[in-house]
């Protein structure tokens, strides 16, 4: 099939490991045409936010991508905000897709699909959901002029037209639901993971020995990992703090992300002062895995990012802080889930899993299940995504 993915509604990063990145991969090697249709707006490590020239060219996985430009308005500033392109209409002509999958629907890209799908009723449109009331509807004028008027507006254009609304967390299909009016019946929960096909499990031994030798980390060490962008919502200090409470010196924790401006003087203190925290840095998402398989415990007690999902899809138990639509990362008993994030409660619950050594066993074997583990793999997640439709093909 030939499966467009639009990235109009947000950004898409060249070599990171986001959804939209792995999603497309997978939907590729398992043998379907894949077109990506982005905006110019990128991430820089460094620089945060920023914006390429439009341009098309193929990525380093092999497929083709196109860069829109930006409508000419009087102000770039809201046209960002509109999300309004040029070009789309003449890809959709030459590309003639099977699927369009749209990454989020806040876009004024809404419009041109959606009269492509009444000329070609064939082709299927499916909308994923990358936002929740943590990410985005945060001040007064986001939530009731971005999201419930103009996002609203061009979300509902869609309606009678979408096969599925994803959520990539529960939380974001009850976002589309409370803010836009997408039918409950109509959304479904698809996670995020992580790209199995391309992880060598059969390596996790090797690897856990060539980081732990590399971070001279010793065998019997019992090691936690976290990471990502460490900002004060994070709640990475309050990790720190607890595990200096615990005085056994086989612990060690593997620290890396970029440490952003709000807390990096707190948090370059609190590793000086503990010689058992290795900060590595930032990590090519191409090599996270090697660390997650040098660790025994993920910790991530702050706001979520997509590694959680990617540490409970390579197996490894975990403590992560209970969100509201968040809690699809506990599959029976291989994570804690904790309420009171604060250095006692940390500390106490680090005490508990390093001393009571059943209470750890459980929580592996649960971690190392295929269907844990498997739940979180792209291969199957992105079969899933367009299983429906499929079917209707091949009708």
């Amino acid at each position: 099939m030939k499966i467009l993915h639009c990235c109009l509604a947000n950004y898409f990063i060249d070599n990171y490991g986001y959804q939209e990145n792995v999603l497309t991969h997978v939907h590729k090697q398992q043998g379907h045409e894949v077109f990506i249709v982005a905006s110019t707006e990128t991430l820089d490590k460094n620089k945060g936010n920023t914006y390429l020239p439009a341009s098309s060219y193929i990525t380093k996985e092999g497929i083709h991508i196109t860069r829109l430009p930006y409508k000419n308005t009087f102000c770039n500033k809201i046209t960002h905000k509109l999300r309004l392109y040029k070009g789309l209409p003449k890809i959709l002509r030459e590309f003639q897709p099977d699927i369009i999958f749209m990454h989020d629907g806040q876009t004024a890209a809404v419009f041109p699909i959606v009269k492509y799908i009444k000329q070609h009723p064939t082709t299927k449109l499916y909308i994923d959901s990358h936002t929740d009331e943590v990410n985005s509807a945060r001040s007064w004028t986001s939530k009731n002029i971005l999201h419930r008027i103009i996002y609203r507006f061009y979300v509902r254009h869609t309606i009678n037209y979408t096969e599925k609304y994803y959520g990539t967390l529960p939380a974001r299909n009850d976002f589309y639901i409370k803010y836009y009016g997408v039918p409950k019946e109509k959304t479904q929960f698809l996670p995020m993971g992580i790209d199995d096909i391309n992880v060598p499990f059969h390596k996790r031994d090797f690897f856990k020995k060539e980081i732990r030798d590399s971070l001279n980390i010793k065998p019997e060490d019992f090691v936690i990992i976290t990471g990502g962008k460490i900002d004060a919502l994070k709640n990475t200090d309050i990790l720190i703090e607890a595990i200096k409470r615990i005085s056994n010196p086989n612990i060690k924790l593997i620290l890396f992300g970029a440490i952003k401006n709000d807390v990096k003087d707190k948090i370059e203190k609190l590793i000086r002062e503990d010689d058992r925290i290795r900060y590595i840095g930032w990590l090519p998402a191409q090599e996270t895995y090697k660390y997650f398989f040098a660790s025994d415990l993920a910790c991530f007690i702050g706001t979520h990012s997509t590694l959680w999902e990617e540490s409970v899809g390579y197996g490894i138990p975990g403590i992560f802080k209970r969100w509201k639509g968040i809690t699809h990362i506990d599959r029976g008993g291989n994570c804690i889930l904790v309420d009171e994030v604060n250095i006692d409660n940390i500390s106490s619950i680090l005490e508990n899993i390093l001393t009571k050594k059943n209470l750890y066993q459980k929580m592996k074997e649960k971690a190392l299940s295929d269907e844990v583990m498997q739940f979180f793999f792209y291969s199957k997640i992105a079969s899933n995504a367009i299983e429906e439709n499929s079917e209707n093909i091949k009708k």
